[in-house]
């Protein structure tokens, strides 16, 4: 099977992505130190819009879980680009919601986080962007009462 980059390229110009991940349904990982969507872009000098994951279906991960991750592969080049829609990712305790390491995070809707004791909403690295385009973001903490 021929995707991303493997596919020739017969004119114009170059519009593939090197990883493309779409989630619209229900992502649900048990145990500890899970990740729900995990892209890293292993193509040195490549744009972030060669890796892209879109989102727009629920995400569930335990203590020490990542919902969504995007990152290089070395620390000086690019991650991706992150778009989020529609329902909420939960974590566990110290979980994070959204990692982007290099990446760019773009909401195409409200949406929202949310989180158990220590948690973190979004967690971004380096030279990473939130883009909201005037969209809410809800961080929710279910964690212990103190």
């Amino acid at each position: 099977m021929t995707y991303g980059t493997d596919v020739p390229l017969t004119s114009g110009p170059d519009t593939r992505k090197l990883i493309e991940i779409e989630n619209s349904g229900d992502i649900q990982v048990a145990g500890d130190n899970a990740v729900g969507i995990y892209a890293e872009n292993n193509v040195s000098g490549s744009a972030k819009d060669k890796v892209v994951v879109t989102n727009s279906g629920k995400i569930s991960v335990g203590k020490l879980g990542v919902g969504i991750l995007a990152k290089p592969e070395l620390a000086a080049d690019n991650g991706g680009s992150i778009n989020i829609s529609g329902k909420d990712i939960k974590v566990g305790e110290k979980g994070i919601g959204i990692y982007a390491e290099n990446s760019d995070i773009n909401f195409k809707s409200d949406t929202g986080v949310e989180i158990k004791d220590g948690g973190t909403g979004i967690f971004v690295k380096g030279n990473s962007t939130v883009n909201n385009d005037n969209k809410d973001f809800e961080l929710k903490y279910s964690g212990a009462n103190t």
